[in-house]
């Protein structure tokens, strides 16, 4: 599997999709010089074209934020392209801030290799290099959605089910290790060249098979440690450090409530949103807090309210994806993927089984008792008696020799006759038992 590709920073995207601790895990754009003209788009720990150590080389940079970048490397050992997240030295350079990134850092090593799915990016490896932290994951021939969405606007909706499904697969696999992602958001999905989504950045997520409080919790909107504030970007929370990007952020999460699996259906029903309706919905609130609190307060607007030719059947989904009680919402990803499976490519449902009228159940109920009725009927004729045979008698004599060989005159009518006497109701005789048993002397031919 290609991994990560590049990252744009353009206006239009910070506005659509603000990042997490570690900004660009996703990957976009053809070049650096067009990631939105920001000063430090060149500058980074590390040097395109020289080695990172005795096992990487540098390649180029592909992304770069306040907290770290993220490199194309060749893979000496692997012989393979891998994308490269470093840390800053200058954010390792506070202690409360390094021991954050680095507990994020192994976090989203530990859980990303739980999940194994051709829809969810490979994290490879973890380490340090010269006082530098890096991970290693697979590097993806591609764009990510975030990027998609700002160039493109709405997508046509069967490329926005295409995707969607594919981003279901990616988290069934996510939630059936008990991995809840946490950031999902379009960043946070690269589409490659042949169309295909990977699910990437798991470095806030956490697993459901303990306990969601300590370190682990979510924390309440606006509540940044001093040394992370320094550094983070605006419109991103934490936990501890980060627990969310604001414009995805589910309301539970918001609040500092525990989160599962819903959070993320939650989610993926904003971004289904946003693929339908291109950046409308966030573009209609003065800012990504006001946004996140009417989400808080209620469901956003139907998505047919904006774009009219979608399929009501897809609306439904994202209605019920997006509902502000995560009781209302799909409990499982198994369900959300049972509702796609119900759709055609292009949004529509799929035929059903004609359900039962009750002229249909009459029909269906009178074949029953006609297959009963002769069920019985055919039972009783096999169990039946079989009726007794009128007695018979047979007299078997003077059979013609073609042999012309006189021994063998008179053989076959004995042979016969004890043959036939096996049937109880047949009495057989031949010449001899016709003068000993009847009394009549026979002619010399019958």
């Amino acid at each position: 599997m290609l991994g990560v590709t590049q990252l744009s920073f353009s206006s239009a995207r910070a506005e659509l999709d603000t990042p997490t601790l570690l900004p660009g895990l996703a990957v976009v754009s053809d070049t650096v010089a067009a990631a939105g003209g920001r000063e430090d788009a060149e500058i980074g720990p590390l040097e395109p074209g020289r080695p990172f150590g005795a096992r990487y080389h540098i390649i180029r940079l592909l992304d770069i934020g306040g907290m770290g970048a993220v490199y194309q490397a060749w893979d000496a050992e692997l012989a393979v392209a891998v994308a490269i997240k470093v840390i800053r030295p200058e954010v390792m350079a506070d202690p409360e801030a390094a021991a954050e990134v680095e507990r994020r850092f192994k976090r989203e090593l530990l859980l990303a290799r739980e999940v194994t799915h051709k829809n969810v990016v490979r994290i490879h490896d973890l380490g340090e290099i010269d006082g530098i932290k890096y991970i290693t994951m697979s590097y993806v021939d591609g764009t990510d959605l975030a990027t998609i969405l700002a160039r493109d606007g709405a997508l046509p909706v069967a490329t926005a089910l295409k995707t969607a499904r594919q981003v279901v697969d990616g988290l069934l696999a996510a939630h059936a290790a008990s991995v809840v992602h946490r950031d999902l958001k379009p960043a946070n999905i690269m589409i490659s060249r042949q169309g295909d989504a990977l699910i990437m950045d798991f470095g806030i997520a956490h697993s459901t098979g303990g306990p969601i409080g300590g370190s682990g919790s979510a924390q309440s909107i606006g509540h940044l440690p001093a040394s992370l504030a320094r550094v983070a970007r605006p419109q991103a929370t934490m936990q501890g450090a980060i627990v969310g990007t604001l414009q995805y952020m589910a309301p539970e999460q918001a609040r500092g409530l525990s989160v599962d699996q819903r959070a993320d259906i939650y989610a993926f029903g904003l971004i289904v949103y946003d693929m339908l309706a291109g950046s409308r919905r966030v573009d209609a609130s003065e800012s990504a807090f006001a946004e996140l609190q009417a989400r808080m307060d209620g469901a956003p607007p139907p998505v047919r309210s904006i774009t009219p030719d979608i399929p009501a059947a897809v609306d439904a989904i994202v209605a019920r994806c997006v509902e502000p009680d995560a009781d209302k919402r799909y409990q499982t990803t198994g369900e959300l993927a049972s509702a796609l499976d119900r759709l055609d490519a292009n949004g529509k449902p799929l035929p059903l089984v004609r359900r039962l009228t009750p002229r249909l159940m009459a029909a269906i109920a009178l074949v029953v008792v006609t297959m009963l009725g002769g069920t019985y009927v055919v039972t009783r004729r096999a169990l039946a008696p079989p009726k007794q045979h009128e007695p018979i008698s047979v007299l078997i004599a003077d059979f013609e020799n073609g042999t012309n060989d006189p021994a063998f005159d008179r053989t076959l009518e004995p042979m016969l006759k004890r043959a036939l006497e096996g049937a109880s109701f047949i009495s057989a005789f031949d010449r001899s038992g016709i003068s000993g048993t009847l009394g009549v002397r026979p002619p010399e031919r019958l």
